[in-house]
């Protein structure tokens, strides 16, 4: 197993991005497969979740995870550690966590 240190990781990301996927897509890909993996995980057991979101791409990731979980019939806290207003990026996602599944 390789651990990748902070500045190797942002790297690998900004490869990625410009070579493989555009960043929202990444973000989207990500989300998807974590609350995948955590439904399989704890499903039918636990629907609830507790996620805590920064304003970088790890907290977009995070907005997308919720998401995907509300849709399944989780109930989620979203808990955002940045003022909305300091989200970029993962800005689309706010609506959805907010209660609108369309994001608009």
């Amino acid at each position: 197993m390789y651990v990748l240190t902070n500045d190797q990781m942002q790297q690998v990301d900004a490869e990625t991005i410009d070579t493989i996927c555009p960043g929202l897509e990444l973000m989207e890909r990500a989300g998807r497969n974590v609350a995948t993996f955590i439904r399989h995980m704890f499903e039918p057991e636990a629907k609830k979740a507790v996620i805590f979101v920064g304003s970088g791409n790890n907290g977009g990731d995070g907005l997308v995870i919720a998401r995907y979980l509300c849709e399944a019939g989780w109930k989620c806290s979203v808990h955002m550690l940045k003022p909305p207003e300091k989200f970029t990026r993962c800005r689309q996602e706010l609506p959805a966590i907010r209660g609108d599944p369309r994001g608009k």
